[in-house]
């Protein structure tokens, strides 16, 4: 007859219930996910060469692609715009605006011009009265009922646009401040040959300040009036810059750019100008 020492067994199960106690008193293991495999905390901040291999290449190879393409997408708008931005008389306007800016009247005449922007449309506008109303054309704010205008001194402010004038491609903004700004004076005559300054923010440049002459009038683009032919380098972003006389007074909204013929049959890029004779009811605000 085999005898069994119950204490023995008793003891026996004691160990493996406390083993298993100990088991389930240790906290769960924290398990990470990837998008893809569960990783232990070990395995997935030091995983090996080859799980490396197989999880971040991809990874690495997407990167690249994404850096890529968006260099590709860079350099097409820098070579779109390179003719412009580099030509000769681009680069010329700037330094011929630098040595202008040290002229004082210049100085003071820039401080009336602002930038418009206006959904994807930058252009240029100026100070017609103290009551905060700046005049523009009326394509550079479109359908808009706001823009944005900011000054040289780095002010801006959001612009209700009150008044449009498609025909004439003119619009008048309006800011509420209290800061003073210098008003431009409209001329009520000009004179062929005359010379005049041209203030704006061409291309991606701001309150840029070149000289130029009015060489006369042109029936081309403008429906109701003649037009002002403008010697002077006018850009993209320039719509809307005043052209002043020496006297400080506008004569001018700039409005466009076209190529006329000379009488040896050559053609040269000239700017168009809305007359400010035609627009002295614009005064009154």
């Amino acid at each position: 007859m085999t005898i069994t020492d119950d204490r023995n067994n008793d003891a026996s199960k004691s160990d493996q219930k406390k083993d298993k106690d100990e088991l389930n008193d240790q906290p769960e293991e924290e398990l990470f996910f990837d998008g893809e495999h569960y990783y232990t905390k070990e395995e997935f901040f030091n995983p090996d060469d080859e799980e490396e291999g197989q999880t971040r290449k991809p990874r690495r190879g997407l990167k690249i692609t994404i850096a890529a393409f968006i260099t590709v997408a860079l350099l097409s708008n820098v070579f779109a715009i390179w003719p412009q931005l580099f030509n000769f008389p681009a680069m010329e306007f700037i330094a011929v605006s630098q040595e202008l800016s040290n002229n004082e009247d210049v100085q003071l005449y820039k401080e009336s011009v602002v930038v418009i922007r206006s959904g994807n449309s930058k252009g240029t506008g100026f100070y017609i009265s103290e009551n905060g109303y700046i005049m523009t054309n009326e394509h550079v704010v479109s359908d808009y009922p706001q823009a944005t205008v900011s000054f040289e001194n780095g002010a801006s402010y959001t612009a209700d646009v009150i008044e449009t004038d498609p025909e004439r491609d003119v619009a008048i903004l309006h800011i509420e401040t209290d800061v003073s700004y210098p008003v431009l004076d409209f001329a009520e005559e000009w004179v062929s040959g005359m010379s005049i300054y041209v203030i704006g923010n061409p291309l991606f440049f701001n309150f840029i300040a070149n000289q130029g002459k009015v060489t006369g009038t042109t029936d081309i683009g403008n429906k109701n009036s003649s037009s002002l032919v403008l010697d002077a380098p006018i850009y993209h972003g320039s719509s809307g810059s005043p052209v002043i006389r020496e006297d400080g007074k506008v004569v001018g909204i700039v409005y466009a750019t076209t190529r006329l013929e000379d009488e040896d049959g050559s053609t040269r890029k000239v700017g168009l100008a809305i007359p400010t004779e035609e627009l002295l009811e614009y005064q009154n605000y």
